[in-house]
């Protein structure tokens, strides 16, 4: 779109007032667009003010957020390099498949120590005695 014909959008033609209308927009997917909002922060209303509810957004919005988005590869690599654990030459397929098996192996581990601990409980339990003893009670006795 050329400067003039954003700047004769009108107010009401300004409002996209669903993802399906956002994705068009951007010319991506409804499920992209989405993932853009929860992990890029892409600027979108929610009349309702819940979580779940219906979207709106503003072309002129939408239009300054892409422009403040990184779009170089440099940028990329950088932004990939300083969130811990991202490895910029993989892709996301390949990072949420990596996060989900470390999921599972800190699952298996955690198990593992309760199932350990509890292990050596009933072992410090069996050395210990029903009772307490007093020495000077068990020395009266041998006397």
């Amino acid at each position: 779109m050329s400067t003039n014909s954003l700047q004769n959008v009108s107010p009401a033609q300004d409002v996209l007032s669903s993802w399906k209308e956002i994705a068009c927009y951007l010319n991506r997917g409804v499920r992209t667009v989405q993932r853009w909002e929860a992990e890029l922060q892409m600027p979108v209303r929610r009349p309702r003010g819940k979580t779940r509810s219906a979207v709106i957004a503003m072309r002129s919005e939408l239009d300054a957020w892409l422009k403040a988005c990184p779009v170089s590869a440099r940028e990329r690599v950088a932004n990939a390099e300083s969130v811990p654990g991202m490895l910029p030459n993989r892709n996301v397929t390949e990072q949420i498949v990596r996060c989900r098996h470390l999921r599972q192996q800190v699952d298996l581990t955690r198990e593992e120590f309760q199932g350990s601990l509890k292990r050596l409980m009933r072992t410090l339990g069996g050395m210990l005695p029903a009772e307490p003893v007093n020495n000077r009670t068990e020395t009266a006795k041998r006397a």
